[in-house]
């Protein structure tokens, strides 16, 4: 306690000067304290959307794996009728007429048109 008699004495005696100089070392050192507990805060609430974006990136590729089999059975079923329809034999196509009836008459007329 003797040693620091001396260091209380200065203290109580310069208080004023003391005080002043310290103001901006308290103001540093709040400010840093209070960045810190704020950069924290902030780093939760990231922490927090992050966990929020990460389950909705996981229903969506939950949704894009079940697509991805819709698909591939679909393209499945798809090559499957192709190679039915391969295998099956040919069948008279409709959209040209017989050959007796169009060498008789010329093109763009109507058959009953005198």
């Amino acid at each position: 306690m003797d040693r620091l008699a001396p260091i209380f004495t200065f203290i109580i005696e310069h208080w004023v000067p003391l005080s002043i100089g310290g103001l901006p070392v308290t103001y540093l050192i709040l400010r840093d304290i209070l960045g810190y507990i704020r950069k924290k805060r902030a780093i939760r609430a990231v922490e927090s959307e992050i966990q929020v974006h990460n389950t909705t990136i996981d229903t969506y590729i939950s949704i894009l794996n079940e697509n991805q089999k819709q698909l591939k059975t679909v393209f499945n079923d798809i090559s499957k009728l192709h190679a039915k329809i391969k295998q099956s034999p040919p069948v008279n196509d409709r959209s040209s007429p017989p050959s007796s009836e169009s060498s008789d008459l010329p093109r763009g007329s109507d058959s009953g048109s005198p």
